[in-house]
């Protein structure tokens, strides 16, 4: 279940107004946020980054700050622009030192945002709009900005052996452009006190565009530069925006990598004209243009498919149904601006508060029913009462068209443009929808899954993309849990689910076609699976799970039915008949034996 959150040692830290207002004549001094130890070396060290965020792999590290602000940016569009068009341009370029990460996103309609800096920034504890709210949205980590800062950090001490006695420090900041206007973020971090210290700056020129942007410098680290590559980028570019058909995404990868070549190239000195400088010249002219790799760049365009769902069509409100007595008490105790916020401004963000009247006690600041006596009892009295304002909700309310024959050719317009998919052969789609209950808190889910045959059965194989309300991750979720599959038990994650259904079995002619298949689980409530943020709980969604995957795979052909006649390896085939041979030999053998021994059949020798 949902793990509470500590918020011991939190401090109000607030900027000064001068700061807020942008007064163009007014160059404002840096803001410093000095924390505590206490929760600064999870997001500082290696091994806390890897325990966080579940991604082992170097690689998917650099990937991590566009996924996490790919999520952000869609899930204010998803607020924010109900109804209405909206895009993300992602610009990334890479050469052999630094990794550069530009998203930014549209907010014509400048609505305020990155207001609280300060508490967004700050190492002693979580902050977000989106923490311990129960509703569809993307990101995993909650606090992933605090992550993305801390990254340049970890990976110019990741290969730290210990023997260095200077501290060095990532000089380049995070920079935030939003409404007009322009905050660069450094974090200098004393390890020896553990003490992380983050500076803002402000620029004191406005902007000319109302959207939001961030920028994120990395250092490259030697070990994943070859690996990291555009095509990798690209992939996971393109994965992302298969399942997110409302919003148009524009992606630039720019890979810029100079190697030294194995050798120098001799410049024969045949024409008496050049003399031997010129030549020397020409030669380190010719050198050192043989090192360098052409720039590989690549453009894509992913054009949104239909606006954004309107307030009419999507509800993606939390309910309280979904929460436990203590979920509730954390989430009116974590308000963070209890001075200003009241009693029933939090009880309207539930679905059933809409059914509240805004009596006298529901008028109250967070801070005053915080302060009262009786606190306990009038939370338990205002969590009751949200319970019974309204039924139970068993079907989940999506974003997306529920046309399923829209909804296919969608998103398998989208998988084409990354896999060679077989078009003469038909996708099978299924969603299902589910709830969970135990007794104490009850939210409804959806999983879909397409499976999308791919064109070279013989040699192709079954990639399985997972997402979690449509957002996929660099290291792909595989859904590890239990399973019930058939009646019999399957514990690992979502290909042995799969291989249970006919999948990943290229060898026999009784498996099924290879396919790209994706699977996406929608819900309100993600439990983590342990401190790992980018995996979560799939017991409440296992069976839909199964029977999704059974459905899905009962319309994808057998390779012997598609006409496909897949024989052992030569070599394996060849030892197998050697083998069967030797047997039948032996067979013959022993009973020659026998006959000559047992029953005096005269012998030939």
């Amino acid at each position: 279940m949902s793990k509470k959150i500590d918020d011991e040692d939190n401090r109000e830290i607030r900027l000064d107004d001068n700061l807020i207002k942008n007064k163009s004549k007014y160059i404002p001094p840096p803001l410093e946020i000095s924390t505590s130890r206490k929760h600064s070396m999870d997001y500082l060290t290696k091994d806390g980054f890897i325990l966080r965020t579940g991604y082992s792999d170097k690689r998917d590290w650099y990937l991590l700050p566009i996924k996490e602000i790919l999520d952000n940016s869609i899930d204010f569009h998803w607020k924010y622009y109900r109804g209405e068009n909206a895009y993300v341009n992602v610009d990334v370029t890479k050469d052999d030192a630094l990794f550069r990460i530009r998203i930014r996103n549209s907010n014509p309609k400048n609505i305020p945002v990155f207001q609280d800096l300060d508490n967004i920034f700050h190492y002693d504890f979580r902050y977000g709009t989106k923490q311990e709210v129960h509703t569809i949205s993307r990101g995993m980590l909650g606090d992933a900005m605090k992550q993305i800062l801390s990254l340049g950090y970890i990976l110019i001490h990741v290969n730290d052996d210990g023997t260095e006695f200077r501290e060095k420090q990532w000089g380049y900041p995070l920079i935030i452009r939003h409404n007009m206007e322009e905050w660069k973020v450094y974090l200098n971090y004393n390890r020896m006190k553990q003490d992380p210290r983050v500076k803002l700056e402000k620029s004191l020129d406005n902007l000319t565009h109302s959207d939001t942007e961030i920028e994120v410098v990395l250092p490259m680290l030697v070990e994943v530069r070859n690996t990291l590559n555009r095509q990798y980028i690209e992939r996971f570019c393109r994965e992302y925006s298969i399942l997110t058909t409302d919003i148009s995404f524009r992606f630039h990868i720019q890979v810029d990598e100079a190697k030294l070549s194995q050798q120098a190239p001799i410049v024969p000195n045949n024409n008496p004209s050049i003399n031997t400088n010129d030549h020397d010249l020409v030669t380190q002219l010719v050198t050192a243009l043989s090192r360098l790799i052409p720039k590989d760049e690549l453009n894509i365009e992913v054009p949104a498919l239909h606006p954004i769902a309107s307030s009419e069509v999507w509800n993606n409100s939390d309910s309280i149904h979904s929460y436990l007595p203590e979920e509730f008490w954390n989430r009116i105790a974590n308000v963070h601006d209890k001075g200003s916020r009241t009693v029933y401004d939090v009880l309207r963000s539930f679905r059933e508060g809409t059914n509240i009247k805004k009596y006298a006690q529901l008028r109250i600041p967070i801070a005053s029913l915080l302060a009262s006596p009786i606190m306990d009892k009038k939370i338990e009295k205002l969590y009751h009462q949200l319970k019974n304002a309204l039924p139970l909700q068993r079907k989940l309310s999506l974003p997306y068209n529920p046309k399923r024959k829209e909804r296919i050719i969608a998103l398998v317009s989208r998988i084409a443009e990354l896999y060679d998919i077989d078009r003469n052969k038909k996708p099978s789609y299924r969603i299902e929808h589910g709830y969970f209950y135990d007794g104490r808190i009850l939210f409804p889910y959806t999983f879909e899954i397409l499976g999308v045959p791919l064109a070279n059965p013989k040699e192709d194989i079954t990639r399985f993309i997972g997402a979690i309300n449509y957002s996929t991750s660099p290291n792909n979720m595989k859904f590890e849990g239990e399973y019930d599959v058939g009646g019999q038990s399957v514990e690992g994650d979502i290909d042995d689910v799969l291989r249970s259904c006919g999948f990943h079995k290229h060898s026999a002619n009784k498996s099924r076609l290879p396919c790209v298949i994706i699977g996406n689980v929608i819900t309100p409530r993600r439990d983590l699976h342990g401190y790992d943020k980018s995996r979560i709980d799939t017991q409440p969604f296992a069976e839909t799970i199964v029977t999704a995957a059974i459905k899905m795979s009962s319309n994808i052909q057998t390779l012997r039915a598609a006409g496909y006649i897949i024989h052992p390896k030569d070599e394996d085939y060849g030892n197998a008949r050697q083998k069967k041979i030797n047997r039948k030999k032996s067979a013959k053998e022993l009973l020659r034996q026998f006959l000559i021994k047992e029953r005096g059949l005269p012998s030939n020798d």
